[in-house]
């Protein structure tokens, strides 16, 4: 039983089922409906086209690239993300940049439109991956609520009793158990997992919405008809506009919608947020940025149906993943921050784990629980210092892509193992396991929360044993081209 059918527990179920295991999914919302997590990554491509591959998914292969996805779904709403950008903006003023664009950063991560990444418009997506499982004869149960849920450990079995719609009493037993509901309550009550995020160093919460009509904000830029002819639009990106302690995203899809949302430090808003509350602190952030604001000015929100979004700390964390019949998928077990897109690649490399360890040796699926468990756990402290040491640079932007270059050698080092071996990952998921890079990242982060001072040269010289696309390079402009594997094969 996979408690939660977003995108990763869908598509696990999809897996599972159509390779021989019965499969229920549970959920107590119905789709669509509104969700934030939208970003892919070239990671993420490949592992949508390794999970085809490996468990004869033929409907899923053309969501692995932009253009096979417009193709083949063209009514799947997706958007075109062609890399990451990013944008410094000062308080009270427009928008500037010089011709080295030291306030600017634009990372390419595919060589084409076509072989772009995409962003997820999640109530679309999750809802087409839950119909897919139940095609392939999952039991989709939605607008369903756990009650109680026992393990017995004798005969490895947990017995469920669910409430369904109209207070309909359902009972499930199942051998295993599987969480993949995010930042909810999931299935702790009955697995005695306790919340343990105290240790995190990433702190952030969130205010975000879709939105109609949002205005290009690349076309205002000094350089945009340069970045057009040599990397890509700064609107089909992650666009990041950071400022002095946050930054806003801005993911466009392809229906006219923009997913936005500001991320600050916890404890910026101390009081309790009504709707009244975060429309008046959504517009009060946007005005303090001109050329932010006139890119929003005129739109118009369309979700969430209830209000603006608002999770007053974004970074959480279980004391585990994984126990006696009972797993989490990354997402559910833990979440960072969405800065650099990591958590759509996360959930999925979990999902691929998981699929092999069901799916294969049945006599050793429990000690490879047991192994993932603490890689997923590894995992996310490696992911919490590298996402922490750019909020730790701020407000110095120069610094702060500093920072951002622990993040893309991973990603990027991680693309290549992937790309030559989609489950075998000699260095762990994004480079987690090489303890030279842990340990340089852990230098900085340790010198930074001391106060001493730290140059763009110390983290050119720290970063260089797997710098070889030219991040941090002298004279640069902060423009780097396709920095992926290649995905022209998939």
């Amino acid at each position: 039983m996979i408690v939660g059918s977003g995108f990763s527990g869908s598509l696990l179920a999809w897996i599972l089922q159509k390779n021989g295991l019965n499969c229920v999914l549970v959920d107590q919302a119905k789709h669509p409906r509104f969700a934030i997590g939208e970003s892919s990554t070239p990671t993420a491509d490949f592992l949508v086209r390794h999970l085809a591959d490996r468990w004869g998914l033929r409907e899923l292969e053309p969501l692995a690239k932009y253009g096979t996805w417009r193709q083949t779904y063209p009514s799947l709403v997706c958007g075109k993300k062609r890399g990451f950008t990013y944008y410094h903006h000062r308080q009270g003023h427009p928008f500037q940049d010089d011709a080295l664009h030291s306030n600017s950063m634009m990372v390419a991560a595919s060589r084409d439109d076509f072989q772009s990444d995409t962003h997820w418009l999640r109530s679309d997506v999750d809802q087409w991956l839950f119909q897919q499982a139940v095609k392939a004869g999952t039991v989709g149960l939605e607008q369903t609520k756990i009650r109680s849920s026992y393990f017995e450990s004798v005969g490895h079995r947990w017995q469920t009793d669910l409430v369904g719609p109209d207070n309909q009493p359902l009972e499930v037993r199942s051998q295993w158990l599987i969480d993949a509901t995010g930042g909810s309550q999931g299935i702790r009550p009955w697995t005695g997992v306790q919340p343990d995020s105290d240790w995190m160093r990433t702190r952030t919460s969130a205010l975000f919405g879709h939105f109609r009509d949002v205005a290009p904000f690349g076309c205002t830029t000094p350089s945009h008809q340069t970045d057009l002819q040599t990397l890509f639009d700064g609107d089909d990106s992650a666009q990041h506009h950071v400022v002095q302690d946050g930054w806003l995203w801005a993911l466009r899809f392809g229906n006219g919608v923009t997913s936005l949302g500001i991320v600050q430090p916890e404890g910026v808003c101390q009081h309790e947020l009504s709707q009244v509350d975060l429309e008046r602190t959504w517009h009060e952030w946007l005005e303090r940025y001109p050329s932010v604001h006139q890119m929003i000015a005129k739109s118009t929100r369309v979700g969430p149906e209830s209000g603006l979004g608002w999770m007053a700390r974004l970074s959480r964390c279980n004391d585990r993943a994984s126990g006696p019949g009972w797993v989490s998928l990354p997402t559910a077990y833990g979440f960072v921050d969405p800065l650099h897109s990591s958590g759509i690649a996360h959930a999925l490399s979990g999902v691929a784990r998981l699929s092999e360890a069901f799916l294969g040796d049945e006599g050793a699926v429990e000690q490879q629980i047991r192994k993932y468990a603490l890689e997923v756990k590894n995992e996310l402290r490696w992911i919490d210092t590298f996402v922490g040491l750019c909020y730790r640079a701020l407000p110095d932007f120069e610094m702060f892509l500093g920072m951002c270059a622990y993040y893309f050698v991973s990603a990027i080092g991680f693309e290549r193992d992937v790309a030559k071996d989609p489950m075998h990952w000699p260095r762990g998921y994004m480079l987690s396991d090489d303890r030279a890079l842990r340990e340089a990242g852990e230098t900085t982060w340790q010198a930074a929360s001391s106060g001493k001072t730290i140059t763009l040269d110390q983290i050119r010289r720290s970063i260089a044993p797997w710098n070889d696309v030219g991040l941090l390079s002298a004279g640069g402009g902060n423009r780097l081209a396709h920095t992926a594997a290649r995905k022209e094969l998939l």
